[in-house]
């Protein structure tokens, strides 16, 4: 599945390495805001910021569709959701 933030950053010739280095985001950030994850909204934002100096467009998380971390309260608490813990299976060869 193509995203919007992955269409617009192909379209611009950037690579996720490129765009998360002119965002100042891990690549693992720039590539989770990409396939869907779950982002912190600072992180979000400097991808955004990021992709609109380079462009000259103006992008941001009104105009951008992405899953932002939800915060409890102002003390900063993350509200997560925990996937149970799958046991490995042994792979025959």
């Amino acid at each position: 599945m193509v995203t919007e933030l992955m269409r617009i950053r192909r379209a611009c010739g950037l690579t996720v390495g490129q765009l998360a280095e002119l965002a100042e985001v891990p690549l693992r950030v720039e590539y989770l805001c990409e396939i869907g994850g779950w982002v912190e909204e600072e992180d979000a934002r400097k991808v955004l910021n990021a992709l609109s100096a380079f462009t000259g467009k103006y992008y941001s998380l009104e105009t951008v569709s992405l899953n932002i971390k939800r915060k409890e309260s102002e003390d900063d608490q993350e509200i997560t959701q925990r996937l149970p813990v799958l046991p490995r299976i042994a792979r025959t060869a």
